[in-house]
Parts: C-alpha cells; structure tokens; sequence
C-alpha cells in the first residue's frame, strides 16, 4: 500500500512538472490591442496601458524594459512618426533612419530626447530614447527603449526586430 501512494505521488509531480513546463512554453506571446506579439526570451509583461490613441505593453527582463504599442487610428507610417517628431521636437533633435526589418515591413529608427517630469517625485526624466516604427498591414506600430542594449547584451535593435516580427493582428 505505501508503495502504491509513493507511485501516485511520483505521478502526480511528474504531471505537476510537466504542466509548469507546458504553460511556459504557451504562455510565450501577449496580446497587444487588436494583435499578439511573442516575447523576447525572458522577457515578462509588467503591465498593459490602454490610453488615448494606444495600446501598449511594457514587457521587462532584469532591468530593461521596452515599451510594445499599437497606434489606433493610424495607418500611415510617416504621418505617426512627424506627428511624433513634432511633439518632441522642443527637448532637442530628433533623427529619423532607416531600420532594416526585412520580411518586407517598412520600419524607421527615432532617435529622441526625452523630457517628462514624474509628478510624485518632481524630477525630470531628460534621457536620449529610441522608438522603433513599422507598419505591419494596415497597422502602425512601435517598440520604444531608454537603453542602448539589454542585460543579456544583445542589443535593443535585435530586439527591437524581433518583437517587429512577430507582430500579426489577432
């Protein structure tokens, strides 16, 4: 008898192992307003915004976090990016390159300093940022970073193109 509740509590772990591993492996893509996105390894979502004209998912490893966002509303790649480059342009220069995506998406690179000010802290956030545009369909997206490379030092334009790639509308 205390043989047969050894196997079925070596059973039931095995099972217990074998779902975490499971659910892992699925649970691999977020959900991004009208679209899904897989996630860099490692990576986990720290939270989903909904504001305005975007939806956006702020995923995190360590200490990079990249900001993932659906544009509504918008399906014109380089009216989003001016509009943008207009509502930054007072914190200093902005550059607009080329980004190399391949798949055939048109993507660009947006150079920016950023200047917000957190209210609860009053101190002035004056860092240079980087925004990753692509259209992918009729959907405008972006992939926004404060860092030059993540923790694993693979750099934020792989991932950048990464995330770019596996965009498709749900």
């Amino acid at each position: 008898m205390k043989k047969l509740h050894i196997a079925i509590a070596v059973i039931i772990i095995a099972l217990a192992i074998a779902g975490a591993f499971l659910y892992v492996s699925t649970s691999r893509s977020a959900e991004l307003g009208s679209s899904t996105f897989t996630l860099p390894e490692k990576f986990t979502v720290k939270e989903n915004v909904t504001t305005g004209n975007l939806s956006v998912v702020h995923i995190k490893k360590g200490g990079t976090v990249l900001s993932v966002a659906e544009v509504k509303d918008s399906k014109d790649l380089d009216g989003t990016i001016n509009a943008f480059k207009e509502s930054v342009k007072e914190n200093g220069d902005v550059k607009i390159e080329n980004f190399n995506v391949g798949d055939n998406i048109t993507a660009k690179k947006v150079v920016y300093r950023r200047n917000l000010t957190n209210n609860e802290t009053n101190k002035t956030d004056n860092t240079v940022a980087t925004r990753y545009y692509a259209k992918k369909g009729d959907i405008v997206y972006f992939v926004e970073s404060k860092s030059e490379k993540d923790e694993a030092g693979k750099g934020i334009d792989a991932l950048a193109r990464e995330i770019i790639k596996s965009l498709n509308k749900k």
